[in-house]
């Protein structure tokens, strides 16, 4: 006759399995302390840490589990949000998990504290998230990040101004977002930004606008892919063309999107896009998200893209216009 099986000698799978149903509150809440091992699971189970003002679990959390896990090995993703009134980093050495791999910070104010703890991860990092931040330390945030050996994935929703720095890090990232939906893109401060950047496969930048200014001379950088998203484009097709020619006259795909609805033929003209596609010479795929405005013939309109369209079958170049909705 077999003994009874008790609900704490289940196997580890099982709990694995329930634990999955379960946010970190309600696992730590329910289980710990009911037996050693069941401790040991639930300690090691902790890969993603989150701490969000205002929110019970991230209160649990910081107050319960975190003092458990502090240099944890297992620990692979800590995201940030709207800390600062929380006072987390009287405690600084919770958050130092020697194999984080996944860093987000939203919402925050860039302190002494912020900076540090970018500071320790910077050996470690391969995905970053920065969005929201409050503050006039930009430039020490950024050559903070510059400073990353292994960053692979950087996202950047700053709305701010790219600035010059005086950093000579080059950045291993492979893939960087800038998001400044409200700010102007200036040639000149995005190229000088895009020289920290060497290894970049590709790059996604939305703004408001594009501007051409003074540019230093700057090699363009090469990558697969560059999508980017204005509100509307420069008036004249030449700014637009010297903006892309300046910073990656190298990219394989090309997607470029306009919010607002075209006013100017010039962007389907097809004399414009020859001279634009002669300087990219690698370029093999080109899709643009536009929609004309209601003063022009819709007639006209497709009767232009059907050239580009023509034309870019002749360069075995992939091309589509995907038509926004109004």
């Amino acid at each position: 006759m077999t003994g009874k099986t008790i609900f704490e000698d289940l196997p580890p799978e099982v709990w694995l399995n329930i634990f999955a149903y379960l946010n970190s509150r309600e696992q730590f809440k329910g289980f710990f302390n009911l037996k050693l091992s069941i401790n040991s699971l639930l300690l090691d189970y902790i890969h993603h840490v989150k701490v969000k003002e205002n929110d019970e679990d991230s209160q649990y959390v910081l107050d319960h589990i975190l003092p458990r896990i502090s240099q944890s090995n297992y620990v692979s993703s800590l995201r940030l949000e709207s800390i600062h009134k929380m006072n987390i980093f009287q405690n600084i050495h919770f958050f130092y998990f020697p194999n984080l791999r996944s860093l987000t910070l939203c919402h925050l104010h860039i302190t002494n504290d912020i900076l540090n703890l970018l500071r320790y991860y910077s050996p470690y990092l391969e995905y970053l998230d920065v969005s929201s931040f409050v503050s006039n330390r930009w430039i020490q945030l950024l050559e903070s990040i510059l400073s990353f050996t292994k960053l692979q994935i950087c996202y950047l929703n700053l709305n701010m101004i790219l600035c010059r720095m005086k950093s000579l890090f080059q950045s291993p990232v492979k893939h960087l977002t800038l998001l400044s939906t409200s700010r102007t893109c200036s040639l000149k401060n995005i190229t000088t930004f895009l020289n920290h950047f060497h290894s970049l496969d590709s790059l996604h930048i939305e703004c408001s606008k594009i501007i051409n200014d003074e540019v230093m001379n700057t090699k363009p950088i090469s990558l697969s892919y560059f999508y980017l998203q204005v509100n509307s484009l420069p008036e004249l097709f030449t700014d637009f063309m010297l903006f892309l020619t300046t910073t990656i006259s190298r990219v394989e795909k090309l997607h470029i999107k306009c919010c607002q609805a075209i006013s100017n033929f010039v962007y389907v003209k097809i004399i414009y896009w020859i001279k634009l596609i002669d300087s990219l010479d690698n370029l093999n795929e080109l899709i643009l998200f536009f929609r004309p405005n209601n003063k022009i013939i819709e007639k006209t309109w497709n009767r232009r893209c059907n050239e580009i369209m023509a034309f870019t079958k002749i360069r075995n170049i992939t091309f589509r216009i995907v038509s926004l909705e109004k």
